[in-house]
């Protein structure tokens, strides 16, 4: 039988409820597919199957991956220390590697805990001034790796291969340990997921493998290399720019073109379209990294062609204008912050929004000094709207320039 992630996750839930090593809440999502098309729980990869539209496992996968778990012997008196091999590569990353991974969160943890017990500024190593020279002020470390792990704050438990590992974490001493059984299974679920990864990165049509970017479509993430993607789907000559995005026929599929925003050819997945109030023409057809990239990615209008794709809204054009959210940001980028004390540092750009009158609030912060400072500027909808139209007719003289050479 096929379940949706969250029944399946219900599922494991119940069946590891008496089991030595904890299963992760959540670690099951459409999202945990996207790098070969399985999620590890224990050494057991369970694979997932896309079915109109939406993701499924096998029940008897998540079955078996709960049997390993709850069979696994942990033995009190059989651990090893939580550390890397040495010598340690230069080259060491945190994918398909436990040991750097949690070792990175203890660090990060600790890291926090120094903050909230020290001075309480937001810098992670604290300083204090101390006749005239900045000085490290130093807090006990934790030795608890529960506290640890609330530390973090994330929503849900930190997992590895679908177990959470801070509740098996002891300390002796000295330094972590784990129990022995727990971490030879990581070991061996980074080998399997590693090798998952190198078969999922191997082109679907030739079988050339690289670093090729993985699309969504409908049976799932799908690998293509660019040559293969540039044969298979056609480029996008922008012949839906005076059509609105509500008046598409189901039948004009997006992911019959490449996306028009990606540097190397790569299949589109959805119509992009203007979102500011009554324009709504049709953009262009984006992959899925793109479209997520344009809706909430606070860099985006520094990712090359983003300004070129938006402009692609003949609206926005005439009016010279961009979207709300993308106004904000640019007014953040551009803002030249009020002088704030004497410290004569340059504040932090944390956010911006955009409010119903056109203004935009800024919010800026500066850490200097034991005390941070938030506080936020506003720029009036007259400067917004000029700033805005001073980057939109520059940005389309240099497109027109381009163009005719």
């Amino acid at each position: 039988m096929l379940l949706t992630p969250s029944t399946a996750q219900y599922l494991l839930d119940d069946l590891t409820r008496a089991s030595a090593v904890p299963a992760a809440c959540g670690s099951l999502s459409r999202y945990a597919f996207l790098e070969n098309d399985h999620v590890m729980i224990g050494e057991v990869a369970v694979r997932g199957f896309k079915h109109k539209g939406k993701w499924h496992v096998d029940e008897r996968d998540i079955r078996r991956a709960a049997a390993a778990l709850a069979a696994l012997d942990l033995q009190p008196q059989h651990t090893v220390a939580l550390a890397l091999p040495r010598p340690r590569r230069s080259e060491e990353t945190l994918r398909h590697n436990w040991r750097a991974q949690l070792l990175d969160w203890v660090g990060q943890a600790q890291d926090l805990h120094q903050h909230t017990q020290a001075c309480g500024c937001t810098d992670f190593v604290c300083q204090q001034s101390r006749t005239g020279r900045a000085e490290r002020v130093t807090v006990p470390e934790l030795t608890d790796a529960n506290t640890l792990e609330l530390l973090l704050g994330r929503t849900s438990p930190l997992s590895l291969a679908g177990t959470r590992p801070f509740p098996l974490l002891s300390w002796s001493g000295t330094r972590w340990m784990l129990p022995a059984a727990y971490a030879d299974l990581l070991t061996r679920a980074d080998t399997v997921a590693g090798d998952l990864a190198v078969r999922a990165s191997s082109c679907a049509d030739c079988g050339l493998s690289g670093q090729w970017p993985r699309n969504s479509s409908a049976r799932g993430f799908v690998t293509l290399c660019p040559a293969c993607a540039r044969a298979k789907y056609r480029p996008y000559t922008g012949h839906l720019a005076r059509t609105l995005y509500t008046a598409l026929s189901p039948a004009t599929r997006a992911d019959a073109y490449l996306c028009c925003l990606c540097q190397e050819p790569r299949r589109a997945y959805y119509w992009d379209h203007c979102h500011e109030l009554e324009h709504g023409k049709v953009r262009g057809p984006v992959c899925a990294s793109c479209s997520t990239l344009e809706s909430g990615g606070w860099y985006y209008l520094q990712t090359p062609g983003a300004m070129s794709h938006l402009l692609r809204c003949i609206d926005c054009r005439r009016e010279g204008t961009l979207p709300a959210h993308h106004r904000a940001r640019l007014v953040r980028d551009l803002l030249k912050p009020d002088a704030h004390t004497d410290c004569g540092r340059e504040p932090y750009r944390d956010h911006a929004r955009s409010e119903p009158d056109g203004s935009v609030s800024v919010a800026l912060s500066c850490d200097h000094g034991l005390v941070t400072r938030r506080w936020e500027q506003v720029v009036s909808a007259a400067d917004v709207t000029r700033l805005v139209r001073a980057v939109v007719t520059r940005a389309l003289q240099e497109q027109d320039t381009a163009e005719n050479g």
